[in-house]
């Protein structure tokens, strides 16, 4: 994931605590199905991802490692504009 900081940032917006190690199952940090929907909806409007209906199960998004996995899977490509330079951040 691009930025661990924006993740962060979508725990803090929802309430659910950032676990210190990110392949935690959230189950443990207090995730139920009201906040595994308010973590979906949060990474869609936050971080601009699109999440078909299909995608829609616990077991990919469990931990943080799996949450930035997929993150990087399915985020939009980042378009440089002319004159721009460099890789994606």
């Amino acid at each position: 994931m691009n930025s661990d900081r924006s993740l962060r940032d979508v725990f803090e917006a929802i309430n659910l605590p950032y676990p210190h190690d990110e392949n935690q199952s959230l189950v443990e940090v207090g995730i139920d199905s009201i906040v595994f929907i308010n973590l979906i909806v949060a990474l869609q409007s936050d971080l601009g991802l699109v999440i078909p209906d299909d995608d829609l199960i616990f077991s990919r998004f469990e931990t943080v490692s799996l949450i930035k996995a997929y993150v990087d899977a399915h985020a939009a490509p980042r378009i440089t504009k002319p004159g721009e330079h460099g890789t994606p951040n």
